[in-house]
């Protein structure tokens, strides 16, 4: 309600004055009021206004029982319940030189407050500057301070200067500290000004125990900025950082009045300034008006029903400039009173909103499964066509603007044939402009949110354990020998957990070891032999096989004695591939082909290296390349880890010293098991026997 009038041949012309209850009666489970001016200004009061609360038991004596400053909102002079009584009340706006003027003062239409016993239902005030309605909390996130503080180990209160706020304002390091004008501290929560639990306040608090924006209620985790204003519209806050130019950005934060209800202080007002860094033209600004605390209804009988006042989101688009490419943001304080002025601040962002970009796909695949990332890109936002598109990966979630986030491919779709476990992951879709460099200017990309892929093993599970009993006969002519890593001295029963390549992961035996003569005229042993898929047809023994079968052959025994026939049960499963990446140097260098392997792996390094010798790992030998003191000897191969840890082997070399002493007996059998010239070898398997004096070895060779 309001009144316009002459008062004592004063024309008030334009001015006018409403009184607003936080309740429409004074409620006894509740007895907390909350009285707030709607005033408009012709111009006659100015800044030195002041505004007169009034009661009256019948409407015709008035007496006043608080006068505040411009524009306070007024919970009663205090907290005591007594002071609010049933009667009338009314609000009056005077000039502060004429207080002692009262025929001079513009006063509102009074309002009866009833007395009702029990609770009723309060009026929340509203906050009539709030800018937020083109906010697009979905968009593309270009810069965020939400001041850290995210892990609880962190320490309550940030021990790190903040470099963005003005030189004028001191920083305090401790919740505890004493609360005075132009002090501000970044905490998990507010001051602990009088506060004493989470039940129970001080009647006389001022300050709520604010919470984290982004952690309502949790007081472990999230910074904010509280500050004490100190007023005089200056810049608090002020950052810099790099945009993209004729571009549509929002702006947004997060403030708060942290003044509990039941004082009369002045509110806050911040107001936010974006300007060109290099010209400093204001590119936009708005204010957020005055902050208006927490409704009346936050207390009950001096307690707070909530430790933290209200968060209040502003925010707005505005539009980059042609040839703008770094903007300055700075925050002011826009109250000019040092008293109360107390406010918060939190999760301030700078979004793109257009275009859109979107992950679609599923979350989850199979392992060596295909799989194709499904995307929607949307709206246009000043982009130019056709977009530019890049692909990024993370093995852990990391930040937007982490250096984390590696690049693995450019163009709009990215699909595997195969996936495999080392997949899985944190990928994103990046779009620009057709004139940006996509992977260098970060800032002008539209990002889709982070999209986690996971890729499972979908193979049937293997039983805990596979117990198999196998008798294993060795030669006494051998003993000690090595089998498994392990020498015995004589037969024994042994249990060995060893991986499976063709079925299980993980296989468990135990084997009873026999020695006995291994030199019989002949013996029939049946033997498993497994042969790669890939290589169909494949030689084995000299002979050509397109499919798996049982073939008897006979072959010299590897340990000088006489022939042994042996019947082999040949099957076949899927091997895996060896790269054709070993160069041997003279005998003396074994080196990888790092050309032939960026042929293979175009889009892959080469991260770690491990050379073997013999079918085990040579201690220390992890470089691109290996050699020994003398001419090398054994059977090597190389183990390859890329990126992603992706593993691959190289093919199997055979090196084996060449004998060529004039009293050496050499005798070169075929894999039949018949002898052979040195002019009758041409490429298989061949079992070299050597004998001088009396001392007799063989050696088997592969003849590429």
């Amino acid at each position: 309600m309001c009144i316009l009038g002459v008062l004592d041949g004063f024309l008030h012309a334009e001015s006018s004055i409403m009184l607003q209850t936080s309740a429409d009666a004074i409620c006894t489970s509740n007895p907390f009021i909350t009285f707030k001016p709607d005033f408009t200004d012709d111009g006659y009061f100015g800044n030195s206004l002041r505004f007169i609360y009034e009661y009256s038991a019948d409407g015709q004596s008035w007496s006043s029982f608080f006068t505040g400053n411009s524009y306070s909102t007024i919970y009663g002079y205090t907290q005591r319940p007594a002071v609010f009584q049933e009667g009338w009340y009314r609000v009056s706006v005077a000039r502060a030189d004429e207080l002692d003027m009262p025929e001079r003062w513009l006063a509102s239409e009074p309002v009866y407050m009833e007395k009702i016993e029990g609770g009723c239902t309060p009026f929340r005030f509203t906050w009539s500057d709030e800018i937020s309605e083109n906010v697009c909390p979905q968009g593309t996130l270009l810069f965020r301070e939400d001041f850290g503080g995210n892990d609880p180990s962190d320490p309550v209160t940030c021990q790190t200067r903040l470099t963005t706020m003005s030189s004028r304002y001191k920083q305090e390091f401790n919740v505890l500290s004493r609360v005075s004008s132009g002090k501000f501290v970044v905490a998990k929560h507010g001051w602990k000004n009088n506060w004493e639990s989470s039940t129970t306040a001080n009647m006389f608090s001022q300050w709520f125990l604010q919470d984290d924006h982004t952690y309502p209620n949790d007081y472990t985790r999230g910074y904010l900025l509280e500050v004490d204003g100190k007023g005089g519209n200056d810049a608090f806050y002020m950052t810099r950082f790099d945009v993209c130019h004729e571009v549509d950005l929002t702006f947004s934060a997060y403030v708060a009045n942290v003044l509990e209800p039941g004082h009369n202080f002045h509110r806050p007002k911040v107001r936010f300034l974006i300007q060109d860094e290099w010209s400093m033209d204001t590119i936009w600004e708005q204010s957020s008006g005055p902050i208006e605390p927490a409704p009346a209804d936050y207390l009950q009988y001096g307690v707070p029903t909530t430790m933290s006042a209200p968060w209040h989101l502003v925010g707005a688009t505005f539009h980059v400039p042609e040839g703008v490419h770094v903007i300055r943001l700075s925050i002011f304080n826009d109250e000019d009173a040092p008293d109360g002025n107390d406010f918060a601040m939190d999760d301030i962002e700078i979004r793109l909103c257009n275009p859109v970009v979107s992950i679609l796909s599923g979350h989850e695949i199979c392992m060596d499964s295909s799989y194709v990332f499904e995307t929607s890109v949307t709206g246009e936002g000043g982009f130019k066509q056709p977009y530019n598109y890049l692909w990024q990966y993370a093995p852990d979630s990391l930040p937007f603007n982490s250096d984390g986030w590696t690049n693995i491919v450019l163009g709009e779709q990215l699909a595997f044939d195969s996936v495999k476990l080392s997949d899985s992951g944190w990928y994103r879709l990046c779009v620009t402009s057709a004139d940006v460099n996509i992977q260098q200017r970060s800032y002008c990309r539209a990002m889709s949110e982070p999209f986690h892929l996971t890729v499972k093993d979908c193979t049937p599970p293997c039983p805990e354990r596979i117990d198999e009993i196998e008798e294993i006969t060795v030669c006494d002519t051998l003993m000690p020998f090595r089998w498994h890593d392990t020498i015995f001295y004589q037969d024994t029963t042994y249990e060995i957990i060893y991986r499976n390549k063709y079925k299980c992961e993980i296989k468990k035996g135990i084997y009873t070891l026999h020695t006995e003569l291994c030199c019989p005229d002949l013996q029939y042993a049946p033997i498993d032999t497994i042969v790669c898929d890939t290589l169909m047809p494949f030689f084995w023994h000299g002979l050509l096989f397109d499919e798996p079968t049982t073939q008897e052959v006979m072959e010299l025994s590897p340990r000088g004695c006489d022939s042994i026939l042996h019947i082999y049960t040949l099957d076949t499963v899927h091997c895996e591939r060896l790269y054709p990446i070993i160069v041997n140097k003279y005998n003396w260098q074994l080196l990888c082909d790092n050309v032939a392997l960026r042929r293979i792996f175009p889009d892959q390094m080469p991260a770690a290296f491990q050379w073997y010798k013999d079918g085990y790992p040579i201690s220390g030998a992890t470089e691109d390349d290996y050699a020994e003191q003398n001419e090398l000897h054994g059977i090597f191969q190389l183990r390859v880890t890329l990126d992603h840890d992706q593993v691959i082997w190289s093919n199997i070399l055979e090196i084996l010293d060449s004998i060529k002493e004039n009293s050496m007996q050499v005798h070169i059998y075929n894999s039949h098991g018949e002898e052979v010239s040195e002019s009758q070898i041409t490429h298989g398997v061949y079992l070299y026997r050597y004998q001088q004096s009396n001392r007799i070895w063989t050696e088997k060779r592969l003849i590429p």
